[in-house]
């Protein structure tokens, strides 16, 4: 079963279909593989969400974690809210694997996002994730792409 955890609340939902012109037919097409969409998971906290608290998982993926556009990504008050956010979701992703599960994250490894002190992470390999288009998440060139980078 391919559980997707959205992390904005529902309200959002309108706004993120209106900055990204496929949002609406991408979620259209995980519901009709038999995906399940979960909208406002908070991924420091979803180990006590209603639905999920009982479930375990083979893999967890965080792709391009963020804690948000407030400041300048190299300011260090936002680098210490994304260390805070992946630190709680390893915490959270850990209570929910299966024996032997797996956690991936897939931070973006140029400075400033280098000082976030994630020792062990995942290499991006687009070819794992077949029809992927990673997007900006923020501002008026939010539907356009980002560098991946190594």
């Amino acid at each position: 079963i391919l559980v997707v955890f959205i992390f904005f609340p529902p309200p959002l939902l309108d706004v993120v279909i209106q900055k990204y012109k496929k949002a609406k037919s991408n979620l259209e097409s995980l519901k009709e593989l038999g995906a399940s969409t979960l909208y406002g998971v908070d991924a420091t906290k979803m180990k006590h969400h209603l639905t999920l608290r009982m479930q375990k998982f083979d893999r967890i993926i965080f792709n391009f974690p963020r804690a948000g556009f407030y400041l300048k990504e190299d300011n260090n008050l936002m680098i210490e809210m994304h260390k805070e956010l992946v630190g709680n979701f390893f915490g959270n992703a850990n209570d929910m694997l299966q024996a032997y599960g797996e956690i991936h994250v897939t931070p973006k490894t140029s400075p400033p996002f280098c000082h976030w002190n994630i020792l062990e992470r995942d290499d991006f390999k687009m070819e794992d994730y077949p029809g992927y288009s990673n997007k900006r998440g923020e501002g008026d060139r939010c539907d356009q792409h980002f560098p991946l980078g190594e």
